[in-house]
């Protein structure tokens, strides 16, 4: 049976409780655009960025996009599968043409673990906030040395159909969204490795700022501000598609005298 529906399900759980909990509200991902019969790796790149750019409910607050699961409602044992590789997608794409009513999931950000990232099984939770039963989550692992963003197995764009061993290199950007908080300027604009956070600045917003004010560029959460010069591939890694946050501040005067 062929699916009828042109989306799926997308479902967020919060990993700072144990066991994991299922948050409130659940959104629809629009699939119409996919086609993993011509091109797996192109299709799973797709879903990652019309993930990206949905508008997340709130009440999830920050939440890791850098690796994306799915679960399929039948499986008993609600086990998550990591959407890394052409395989993962195959199987997540079977279930969905069989109607099997497979769901998208995401996990809330942690600084100290790393998600898991293989097509290995991971028991979670299937209840509500409200729920008092709950599956026990099997501890992730703690990164020794963590970098600032983490280093995710991802897709081998380089590699053919014929690869008998998957190569596990670094999901790397593909597109971004440039955007204020108000308002989107350029969506899923292409990035090389020449690519600066300075010429997509110019390239999305063709006039100067006002006078005695600056443009900032800032990631998705606010936590980080990009230098305009800076190549936007050696600074943002570990997805495929990302948001760059353009806001307005004051250029502040210098009083050297108290310098």
């Amino acid at each position: 049976m062929i699916a009828s529906s042109s989306s799926v399900t997308l479902v967020c759980f919060d990993v700072s409780q144990s066991p994991h909990i299922k948050l409130e509200r659940e959104i629809k991902i629009p699939v119409t655009n996919i086609d993993p019969n011509i091109e797996p790796s192109n299709a799973l790149q797709q879903l990652y960025i019309n993930i990206s750019n949905a508008k997340l409910p709130k009440k999830w607050g920050k939440v890791d996009l850098t690796v994306v699961y799915y679960q399929n409602p039948l499986d008993k044992e609600q086990l998550h599968y990591a959407l890394n590789d052409d395989r993962a997608l195959k199987f997540f794409w079977d279930d969905y043409q069989r109607e099997a009513g497979v769901q998208l999931v995401v996990y809330t950000k942690q600084r100290s673990v790393t998600p898991v990232t293989t097509m290995q099984p991971l028991p979670v939770s299937d209840t509500n906030a409200t729920s008092s039963k709950a599956v026990p989550l099997a501890p992730l692992t703690p990164r020794k040395s963590p970098p600032r963003l983490p280093q995710i197995p991802g897709l081998d764009f380089n590699s053919g159909p014929e690869s008998s061993t998957p190569s596990p290199t670094f999901l790397q950007l593909k597109s971004v969204t440039i955007r204020s908080p108000n308002r989107v300027y350029k969506q899923n604009v292409a990035i090389t490795d020449k690519t600066t956070f300075s010429s997509l600045l110019s390239f999305a917003i063709k006039r100067p700022p006002p006078p005695g004010k600056q443009f900032v560029l800032q990631s998705s959460d606010g936590e980080l501000e990009y230098m305009p010069e800076d190549p936007v591939r050696k600074v943002i890694h570990g997805v495929l598609h990302a948001d760059v946050i353009v806001k307005m501040e004051d250029i502040r005067e210098i009083d050297f005298t108290q310098f």
